[in-house]
């Protein structure tokens, strides 16, 4: 097969969330196919996504979130052999052809295998951004090779929870953004006297935490002292630079005497969207979990009725239930859950290309209070 006619592949990725697939030569191809997790309120581009580079072909795929002013590092893979080219990264924050600023030009392949390059994204909020990597200069082999990515450039809102824990026990904070993004948010944490004070009621902490990409909140924990000064409140403050703004930037922890009932459900660092490959027969979807202290967790995977008979799955009521799990977790310890498929799903997956389901995740910690999570799931091939 000669060079025009062979498919080659080109993605742009950064951080863990952020790929895109692309089949050129545009003359021949014209297609692109983002393969990354879905954004955090995964909607589908392709009910808005406009024309991006040569050919007319379509930005495809759920946007990701980046920071606007960031720097942040664009890879891509050649997978096949050709003579030295050089590529350009553009944005545009109109979501088409029209308006591509370039960020980067004259970018050399170095051939076969994974590549990458820094940039600095543009300064400004945008609901509707494409990032272009697209070929420099006259083709090499049959055609113009483009790829493009759906970019939101939103400033992350991060917020931090309320707690009450028993006195010489450990408060765990819950640092939160509104969804996933495709970049790591990081900010500062203070510990800061209230009514309870530093080495009396609880140990003075500091330090930086950090959201990754793909994930939705990250863990703090302040330690306690034992004893009858150790009861009152104290304060968690976040800093962090301009680039992020904080919808609460303190959180309360309320340190209570050893016989007042806890009532503070326990806090779970989990995904609230999650992409999963069909390879084969799927007997479990497996979710990263961390629970802020030991607690029971019940998992439920389900689908609409109409998405089952669809499936050929029996259904009566408006869920059917595809998947379940039941573990024990220890407070801070990460776990990989393990949510095993029905029998039937297992028969009915093997014919899908694409499903989108929902997990709900109950935590229910010793004291008996309970926090719920839903994730959306998407099975593709």
């Amino acid at each position: 097969m000669n060079a025009r006619g062979r498919r080659r592949f080109v993605a742009i990725a950064g951080g863990a969330a952020l790929g895109v697939a692309i089949w050129g030569p545009t003359s021949a191809f014209a297609h692109s196919m983002l393969t990354s997790p879905p954004s955090r309120d995964g909607v589908d581009a392709n009910a808005n996504s406009g024309p991006c580079g040569p050919g007319g072909a379509t930005r495809v795929g759920p946007s990701v979130d980046l920071t606007p002013g960031s720097t942040f590092t664009v890879t891509w893979a050649e997978r096949i052999a050709h003579p030295p080219e050089t590529y350009d990264l553009n944005f545009s924050t109109a979501g088409d052809t029209t308006g591509f600023v370039p960020i980067m030009t004259g970018i050399a392949s170095t051939g076969v295998g994974a590549q990458s390059a820094q940039i600095v994204l543009p300064n400004q909020e945008t609901d509707d951004g494409t990032l272009q990597l697209v070929q420099n200069g006259t083709p090499v082999i049959g055609g113009t090779y483009f790829s493009c990515a759906n970019v939101r450039l939103v400033t992350p809102r991060v917020s931090i929870d309320d707690v009450q824990v028993t006195a010489g026990g450990t408060a765990t904070f819950t640092i939160s953004i509104p969804g996933a993004r495709g970049d790591d948010v990081t900010v500062n944490f203070t510990t800061a006297n209230g009514t309870a004070s530093a080495g009396a009621g609880f140990q003075a902490t500091q330090g930086t935490a950090t959201i990754k990409a793909g994930t939705t909140s990250a863990l703090v924990t302040v330690p306690t002292l034992a004893g009858p000064a150790a009861t009152g409140t104290f304060a968690v403050n976040l800093s962090g630079p301009p680039s992020v703004i904080f919808t609460k930037g303190t959180g309360t922890g309320t340190i209570v005497a050893a016989n007042v009932p806890d009532t503070t459900p326990p806090s779970l660092v989990i995904s609230r969207v999650l992409t999963v490959k069909l390879r084969g027969t799927l007997a479990a979807v497996t979710v990263p979990v961390t629970c802020s202290e030991d607690c029971t967790l019940t998992s439920r995977l389900v689908i609409t009725r109409k998405v089952a008979k669809g499936l050929g799955i029996r259904a009566k009521a408006a869920t059917v239930q595809v998947g379940s799990a039941t573990v024990r977790l220890t407070a801070l310890k990460p776990a990989q859950v393990k949510v095993r498929l029905t029998a039937a799903a297992k028969k009915a997956f093997k014919s899908v290309r694409k499903l989108s389901l929902t997990l709900t995740t109950v935590a229910k910690d010793t004291a008996g209070n309970s926090r719920t999570v839903t994730t959306r799931v998407t099975l593709q091939r």
